[in-house]
């Protein structure tokens, strides 16, 4: 399937209620299972990757698979590892090429039943429940906060608490002072000492949460205003102050032309004028906004250099490679420069009639990827359905706003 989508204006005005958040969904379903209480979760996401979680939490199948979603894959190793039972884990075909194996080394050495049933250091998992793991691990943390995440969600449930120990520098760190904050809320306490975080033996606090709305598919409506020739988009769903890391994306998209303004749970954004001609960004903290940052400077002519990418080939897809492949089409020089470095140079898109958007399986390329139409006139989108993964009404929202997005 292909969708092409287009603009009749280069004007962007609309009312969105944006999807919830998938990343604090994953964390408070975890929660919600390990708690003796009752938790009540308000406002959901509806995003393919918290589903699958869901569905896997209340199955009592022998094999289960969380299909594409990698926050499911990690945050359900590490729950399956503590939970009586023999149990398979396994996933897509991508998801078997994902590597886990610093999560399962560090289950193991906390004495988790872990077997690789194929590849080593990859899915599938077979998994025997073990509830009295120890209580101490050392991590490298420079690969996916996910791996830190996955551990400090089952931490207070273990007989003797949990410390970990980093060898490295931790990435996208506001994930997991994310985690570690919602966990505060339900009742949980951890601590800090030099490089370590320690939590005791607690019980999660049965309580009603409600998810924010979404920081990395708000992302997408932060680029759509930059490429715009004006704009005023009303984005709805969230809190004043949230916990997600890419909520600096409202800081970053105030030098490449957009205003944002809080109120009442309504973040307004609107078109100004940019006020970068070269622009370089650490994106140690938020990886997942790196490639609409990104499609934004290719079309607007600021050249950039972006650091803290290392993370990006171990997603959906080599997202460097899928950057460079995709706004190549339309005449950007992506360079890799290795250790998650990369540099973005252009002066504006180059139209190119016969591109098409692959999108490699991977959620983040299609909905980064689809605003260029603002600039190009149309854009063609293969596998467009990708987008469930995270945001589910995607394509419908882009409608609201006056967007055409039609089947090919």
């Amino acid at each position: 399937m292909i969708y092409r989508v287009s603009k009749p204006s280069n004007g962007v005005n609309g009312i969105v209620e944006l999807a919830s958040s998938k990343s604090e969904s994953n964390r408070v379903l975890i929660i919600q299972a390990l708690c003796k209480g009752n938790i009540k979760i308000n406002n959901l996401s509806n995003s393919d990757d918290t589903q699958v979680l869901k569905e896997l939490l209340q199955s009592e199948s022998d094999e289960l698979n969380v299909g594409a979603a990698g926050t499911t894959m990690r945050f359900s190793t590490a729950y399956l590892s503590i939970t009586p039972g023999s149990r398979i884990l396994t996933g897509s075909k991508r998801m078997q090429q994902r590597p886990i194996g610093l999560l399962v080394d560090a289950l193991r050495s906390l004495g988790a039943n872990i077997k690789y049933m194929e590849n080593e250091g990859y899915p599938p998992l077979q998994i025997e429940g073990n509830p009295n793991l120890s209580s101490e691990v050392e991590l490298d943390p420079t690969i996916s906060s996910q791996f830190v995440t996955a551990l400090l969600l089952i931490a207070p449930s273990l007989p003797n608490g949990l410390k970990i120990r980093f060898n490295g520098e931790i990435s996208s760190r506001p994930y997991m002072n994310m985690t570690l904050k919602i966990m505060e809320y339900f009742g949980v306490q951890a601590s800090w000492e030099g490089n370590s975080v320690t939590v005791e033996a607690q019980t999660y606090m049965s309580k009603e949460y409600t998810i924010d709305a979404d920081w990395s598919a708000a992302s997408y409506w932060f680029e759509m205003v930059a490429l715009a020739e004006s704009a005023d988009i009303k984005l709805k769903g969230f809190k004043e102050f949230s916990l997600q890391g890419d909520a600096m994306v409202k800081d970053i998209f105030a030098g490449l032309g957009v205003k944002s303004t809080y109120e009442d749970g309504t973040i307004t954004i609107e078109k100004i004028k940019p006020l970068f001609r070269m622009f370089g960004l650490d994106f140690i903290d938020c990886p997942d906004i790196a490639q609409t940052v990104g499609a934004v400077v290719a079309s607007i002519g600021v050249k950039s250099t972006f650091r803290g990418l290392k993370s990006l080939i171990i997603k959906e897809t080599d997202r460097i490679a899928a950057l460079q492949t995709e706004l190549g089409k339309f005449g950007v020089d992506v360079v890799d420069k290795g250790e998650g470095v990369i540099e973005i140079e252009s002066e504006s898109l180059t139209p190119n009639p016969d591109a098409v958007i692959e999108t490699y399986e991977d959620h983040r390329i299609a909905m980064s990827m689809a605003p260029l139409a603002l600039k190009l006139g149309s854009i063609d989108i293969k596998d467009p359905m990708v987008v469930t993964k995270s945001y589910p009404d995607y394509w419908n929202d882009l409608k609201l706003v006056g967007f055409n997005v039609e089947e090919l």
